[in-house]
Parts: structure tokens; C-alpha cells; sequence
């Protein structure tokens, strides 16, 4: 059997991962992004809810540091680690160091 060309797909372009948690918060609101266990107890976050995390975080680290402070983010592999990595990567500008 031959290998047959098929048709590109479509792909949305994102510029930067902010576009992109955003599409995926407002597309697929009611699906579950992360499910995870924390005592015992069985936890499941939404696209629409990891997006409201993540702007409300987000605001709260602007305010604490302004725009121009580095952030470091260090800890075990969580839903909250998660949750401030995206914060700090979806609402700082970056810095060239050169």
C-alpha cells in the first residue's frame, strides 16, 4: 500500500501561551483540564476554571510585584505549581537579560 498524501490541517496559530490558555478556557470551558488527588479526595478542574485561576492569580502576582520583578517558581509537581507557572508565564512581559 502506498503512502497517500492527505490535506494539511488547519491549526489555529497562537503567538504566545497567554492566546493559547485563553482559546482553550473559553473552547473547551466544561471539559476537565486537570483532575488530581490531594487527601484522599479526588479533585477536577475545568479549562473555564484553570483559566479564572490563572487571570486571578495572575492579577494578584502584578500587584505584589509589578512588572518589572523576576519570579521564581520551585515546589512539587501540583495542580497549584501548575497554576503558578502559567500565572507568572501568561501575565509577565519578559525581559531581555542582554
Amino acid at each position: 500500500m502506498r503512502n497517500q498524501d492527505y490535506p494539511f490541517y488547519r491549526a489555529k496559530l497562537f503567538y504566545n501561551l497567554k492566546e493559547f490558555m485563553l482559546y482553550f478556557a473559553e473552547a473547551y470551558a466544561p471539559k476537565i483540564a486537570f483532575a488530581y488527588e490531594d487527601d484522599a479526595r479526588l479533585y477536577a478542574k475545568t479549562y473555564f476554571q484553570l483559566g479564572e485561576d490563572i487571570k486571578w492569580l495572575g492579577t494578584e502576582l502584578m500587584k505584589l510585584t509589578g512588572t518589572k520583578k523576576r519570579i521564581a517558581v520551585v515546589g512539587e509537581n501540583s495542580y497549584e505549581w501548575i497554576l503558578a507557572y502559567l500565572a507568572t508565564v501568561c501575565t509577565r512581559k519578559y525581559y531581555s537579560t542582554n
